[in-house]
């Protein structure tokens, strides 16, 4: 396996990860007005907050493979950019990064 490879897989499971807390926040927070979502981008490090409404984080989890991230941190190397707010992005995982984020989900 390349370096790029690794570093893709290494990216989908740190973003797997946060989707699976946000989802536990989504279940919890059902009826918030503005709850807060954990940005889901591969930064292992990152623990920046995003709001966004249940609905409009159920309509990204509808795919498994987007994620919502905070505004700069996208990583064109692994995803694109499919939609633009002020408070977030929401990206779509490609190529190998595509395929672990896919494996990975827990609602597929």
């Amino acid at each position: 396996m390349s370096a790029h490879d690794e570093q893709a897989h290494r990216v989908a499971r740190n973003e797997a990860v946060l989707r699976e807390v946000n989802e536990r926040i989504e279940e919890l927070l059902d009826d918030a007005a503005h709850p807060e979502f954990f940005c889901e981008c591969g930064e292992g490090r990152c623990v920046e907050t995003i709001e966004v409404s249940i609905a409009e984080y159920t309509a990204v989890r509808s795919s498994p493979l987007r994620f919502v991230v905070r505004p700069g941190h996208e990583l064109p190397q692994f995803e694109r950019v499919v939609e633009e707010t002020n408070r977030y992005r929401v990206v779509e995982k490609v190529g190998d990064a595509g395929e672990v984020a896919r494996e990975l989900d827990s609602r597929s």
